[in-house]
């Protein structure tokens, strides 16, 4: 039977890591799925994905 060693990180270094994945600007031009247009207009879809962005930069500030 193998043991398998789990090294636990702190949720600083963590939020860290996962704030280095977000993308600092999001580009102007690119693809919006035709059904979340469903859900609400082109501007308004694009305006959510910077706000979303601003708040997991916001978490993950918060976190570490």
């Amino acid at each position: 039977m193998s043991t398998h060693q789990v090294t636990l990180k702190p949720i600083s270094d963590v939020a860290g890591y996962l704030k280095n994945l977000i993308p600092a600007s999001i580009p102007e031009a690119y693809a919006i799925k035709p059904r979340l247009e469903s859900v609400a207009g082109e501007e308004r879809i694009r305006s959510g994905i910077v706000a979303f962005r601003d708040f997991l930069y916001l978490l993950c500030d918060r976190l570490i």
